[in-house]
């Protein structure tokens, strides 16, 4: 599959689907020192190259805003406390104009992939995302099918900035076969 970047947009924060966790996981919030774990995480799915890539990432994207990424970031948990999961309730302060939310930084580990842990993750973070935001935003890409489908479901819609968007969007429409995907067809 080709990569592409696009982005879906959600305006409508209402009616979010409600999906709990599977038994024997638990949701955290982010903690003074998790960033460690958040690094392991986005880098066992292959978002950066190394653990101290995804912390330097980190300390840039949010270290200078701790207090608020405590209350924007989850973690899924098993039993033992080890963190498997994330997602950020973030934001963008001019996004088309204006403040829109943002879904972002969304990974499982794989080892974990495919126990039904995406939907309960997003759901956490949109419901978080409702207090601040009327309106969210996300990036993703055309090889992540799984998680375009998934945000679909929560509402998401395709956005369209320019013309490899667009044929990003068709590629998806061809393989996912979305209701929300037919115009793109």
């Amino acid at each position: 599959m080709e990569y592409i970047p696009v982005i879906m947009l959600a305006d409508d924060l209402t009616e979010i689907p409600v999906y709990n966790l599977p038994e024997g996981f638990q949701a955290k919030t982010y903690r003074n020192g998790d960033e460690c774990e958040w690094a392991r995480i986005e880098h066992s799915v292959g978002e950066f190259k190394s653990r101290d890539d995804a912390l330097k990432h980190f300390n840039i994207e949010f270290g200078p805003f701790l207090s608020e990424f405590q209350e924007r970031c989850f973690f899924i948990e098993i039993g033992n406390g080890e963190k498997i999961a994330t997602a950020t309730a973030w934001y963008n302060t001019d996004f088309l104009g204006k403040r829109y939310g943002r879904l972002h930084w969304v990974a499982v580990i794989p080892e974990y992939q495919g126990k039904k842990l995406g939907k309960p993750l997003v759901h956490l973070a949109l419901e978080r995302m409702k207090r601040f935001h009327d309106c969210v935003y996300l990036t993703t890409q055309t090889t992540s099918q799984p998680a375009v489908n998934l945000y679909l479901d929560f509402g998401f819609v395709p956005f369209v900035e320019d013309t490899e968007s667009l044929r990003g969007w068709r590629i998806l429409a061809k393989h996912l076969r979305h209701p929300k995907l037919k115009d793109f067809e």
